[in-house]
């Protein structure tokens, strides 16, 4: 990321592709790190769209689980708010609703030492409160994994806390009919 400048204007990086007008506005002059001149970038950066791979047949509405609601994405995005301020006001509403946190950090290597968001993560998965409120935390699962999934939830809970442009986690509820509830925050 501190490199991403350098290495454009050595043609090492000849495209950028971001998801839009945000994020490209984001990636080509942002602060964190060396500061980057959207001046110098722009020839190679190029707005595109996110995409998803369906691994399942279409979903059967009619068989997913009415309690189960899934929250599929960083801790930065909500989890934190999902976790300690909505969820225990759905379980009061709704006593035999489930929530399955499905990821909720990144791991690039997989001998990586945990960063910031994964020992969060750690923190809150680990916390007796959040299994008595039938809390399933499952970490890093394969795709295929995620689809059936959300093959199987009937909600998608999404607090969207990060000024998210186009989160694949939303695209994904949608390709397997989980209606996403969020709020208006971000794009």
């Amino acid at each position: 990321d501190n490199m991403l400048e350098e290495l454009a204007i050595s043609n090492r990086i000849t495209d950028i592709f971001t998801l839009s007008d945000f994020h490209l506005t984001y990636v080509a002059n942002c602060t964190h790190g060396n500061r980057r001149n959207f001046e110098v970038l722009k020839q190679k950066m190029f707005i595109t769209r996110n995409g998803a791979t369906k691994y399942n047949v279409p979903v059967d509405i009619t068989t997913k689980d009415k309690n189960l609601f899934v929250y599929n994405a960083s801790v930065s995005k909500g989890m934190n708010t999902l976790v300690k301020d909505i969820w225990p006001l759905v379980k009061q509403n709704i006593p035999t609703a489930k929530l399955k946190v499905l990821g909720g950090f990144y791991k690039f290597q997989s001998n990586s030492l945990p960063d910031q968001q994964e020992e969060e993560w750690r923190t809150i998965s680990s916390d007796i409160q959040n299994q008595q409120l039938d809390i399933e935390f499952t970490g890093i699962i394969s795709q295929k994994d995620v689809a059936t999934t959300l093959a199987e939830a009937n909600f998608m809970i999404y607090p969207a806390t990060f000024p998210e442009t186009y989160g694949i986690s939303t695209l994904e509820a949608m390709l397997y009919n989980v209606p996403v509830i969020t709020c208006r925050f971000g794009a």
